[in-house]
């Protein structure tokens, strides 16, 4: 322990300040689906991320490797990464702005073998950017991971050394823990994995608990386990996850249910007569200690039903709904018709491969005589095929134009409808050129109006009870 009082009050002082002004909030990180595993053992992850960021995880050569996010399908809000060749049954996803959160890869204790090379990166930090003492001060990046038992963290300096003392100077390297959720007042409680000089009587490495700024609110919770890497300039510092959960002012706020913490390094130097003075410290950033299991299965092929088309005369827009018994996310998805190019589908407000998905393509040229269209799905390097005839006679199924009419008001810029009749519980749709359901109403009379005065410029579609029509917005 700190024995001079002005060292644990400035150094308190100095955590609760700079971590108070930096608190993130949570952001969502719940779903995670997979495809089969490919015939070259890679395999593609779509996770409800609605930044960018990358997804990591360990690879072939049992590095850590990232995959850049992308948006999947065009679908807002879910990040779409190709995995080469994963060999741990675990990953983690790093989140980009407009704040960062970071799932670190998860470790079973058996696995054994737990080192910073499989960590997760967390954040970078500026080169030279240390306000006092040697480049062993100045943190270039920190990296972390966890397991049932333990919470890891690396830090990774301008130097290959983490001495510290010199003379009666002392030095500290510190991973630190916080409510993600916590005001700035009152003064949050902070937790430290810290690594220091060890002086009996003095002060020691070990995880603390900094609950104010008197020596008596900085109160050792338990030992830390450390390592260094000379020949990468890494600390690695690991403390029991029990220790943390047995301390009720961590255990009031931390939810196993969806398990946030805010973290953030810092290094500092310590003199028995001068007190403590920050060194560096990185921005800070969101943690959620949540394993993200990696399922291969493709037990079951995927299946399309409910085919929906919409003719206007010029264009077909068609509907398909995807399911998967495996949960598995579509790699790709699309139709043809009577055998030419391939053109996309696009899912309609996602919310996860646990349920039927409903995909709709944009609107593609295509004559009133087609004869069938095959829609292709790729799953695990597998193309699924599914052919759909038509059988109307040059009327592709569920359209039934007399059921609906449009009609353009040049004075308003609305569309006005006549419905043929009224179908009881049947709504109007609304959707734009990419089958985006914009708005969805219960009609009470056969005619109406179409407000469109908050719609951009383009095509839009008008579906009711089967019917289909559409309209140009200029």
């Amino acid at each position: 322990m700190f024995r001079p009082s002005n060292i644990g009050k400035t150094l308190a002082a100095a955590l609760l300040s700079i971590l108070a002004a930096g608190g993130l909030g949570a952001l969502d990180l719940t779903q995670i689906y997979f495809s089969g595993l490919n015939p070259d053992q890679s395999l593609d992850v779509l996770v409800n991320a609605s930044a960018t960021g990358e997804f990591c995880y360990i690879g072939a050569d049992q590095s850590v490797q990232t995959a850049p996010s992308q948006t999947y399908l065009d679908q807002e809000g879910w990040q779409e990464g190709h995995l080469a060749q994963p060999a741990h049954p675990w990953l983690g996803f790093r989140m980009g702005s407009p704040a960062t959160l970071v799932d670190p890869i998860y470790f079973t204790e058996a696995g054994g073998n737990i080192v910073h090379t499989k960590f997760c990166p967390l954040e970078a930090d500026p080169l030279g950017d240390q306000t006092v003492g040697a480049a062993y001060l100045d943190i270039l990046g920190t990296k972390i991971a966890f397991s049932d038992q333990r919470f890891y963290y690396s830090i990774r300096n301008n130097s290959n050394t983490f001495p510290v003392s010199s003379g009666v100077t002392f030095f500290s390297y510190m991973g630190i823990l916080i409510d993600p959720n916590a005001p700035p007042e009152p003064a949050p409680i902070v937790f430290g994995l810290m690594y220091t000089v060890d002086v009996a009587g003095i002060m020691s490495p070990g995880l603390y608990k900094i609950t104010g700024t008197g020596i008596s609110d900085l109160t050792l919770i338990g030992e830390i386990e450390t390592s260094i890497d000379e020949d990468n300039g890494t600390l690695t510092l690991s403390c029991a996850l029990s220790d943390l959960m047995d301390d009720p002012d961590f255990s009031s706020w931390f939810n196993p249910e969806y398990p946030l913490v805010a973290t953030q390094a810092m290094t500092s130097r310590i003199s028995l007569t001068g007190g403590v003075t920050t060194s560096d410290t990185t921005a800070g950033t969101d943690v959620l200690l949540k394993p993200q299991a990696l399922d291969y299965d493709n037990l079951y092929a995927p299946q399309i039903t409910d085919p929906f088309f919409i003719w206007d005369g010029w264009y077909l827009t068609m509907q398909v709904s995807y399911s998967d018994a495996d949960h598995n996310l579509a790699q790709a998805i699309g139709f043809s018709i009577d055998g030419g190019a391939v053109n996309p589908f696009f899912p309609i407000q996602l919310d996860g491969f646990g349920g039927p998905v409903l995909f709709c393509s944009a609107p593609v040229a295509c004559s009133e005589a087609w004869d069938e269209i095959v829609v292709s799905v790729v799953n695990a390097g597998i193309t699924y095929e599914y052919t759909f005839e038509n059988t109307a006679n040059a009327d592709p199924q569920g359209v039934s134009a007399p059921l609906l009419i449009l009609h353009s008001d040049a004075a308003s810029e609305d569309f006005s409808y006549v419905l043929a009749k009224l179908v009881p519980g049947e709504k109007i749709a609304l959707f734009n050129q990419r089958g985006q359901l914009l708005k969805k109403w219960l009609p009470n009379a056969r005619e109406g109006m179409i407000g469109t005065k908050e719609l951009p410029a383009g095509r839009y579609f008008v579906r009711y009870a089967g019917a289909a029509s559409r309209f140009w917005k200029l």
